[in-house]
């Protein structure tokens, strides 16, 4: 299952795989993006791919609105996009990447949805199954904190 906004399977970029699902945006009670989450966050080798980054920027925002801007990276392409946030109540869930640029465009998709959960003050972390393994190995990313 892709996540971020990638490139198109088979393209030679990742498809990271993280749990959450697709369907409409969960229901929170309105509470809004914990404090933790808020800021620019970066991830080195995505996704487990050498000289891929994802730079991902949340800012607070209610259930279904757009919190989070990114921007992937490799040498095969450039993809932008924004995400929902979809749930607070397990980690911070934000909905597949709408796709607001790319080049080439081709090989942006949206993916599916990303859950992060803190890991100290300045690191997040998604769990997503490896997409060169069928198996069921689970890896971890870790983003860093940029600001």
């Amino acid at each position: 299952m892709p996540g971020p906004p990638l490139p198109a399977p088979g393209s030679g970029g990742f498809d990271p795989s993280c749990p959450g699902g697709s369907g409409p945006p969960a229901t929170s009670g309105g509470k809004p993006v914990p404090a933790t989450y808020e800021g620019t966050w970066l991830a080195k080798r995505a996704f487990g791919q050498d000289d891929t980054t994802l730079k991902i920027t949340i800012k607070q925002g209610a259930v279904g609105t757009a919190v989070a801007e990114e921007v992937g990276d490799s040498k095969k392409y450039h993809c932008e996009g924004k995400r929902r946030l979809a749930s607070v109540s397990k980690g911070l869930v934000l909905s597949p990447v709408e796709v607001t640029d790319g080049n080439p465009k081709d090989l942006c998709t949206s993916g599916d949805s990303l859950t992060f959960t803190a890991s100290g003050k300045d690191k997040l972390r998604v769990e997503y199954d490896d997409p060169d393994d069928y198996s069921d190995e689970t890896m971890t990313q870790t983003f860093t904190r940029l600001d």
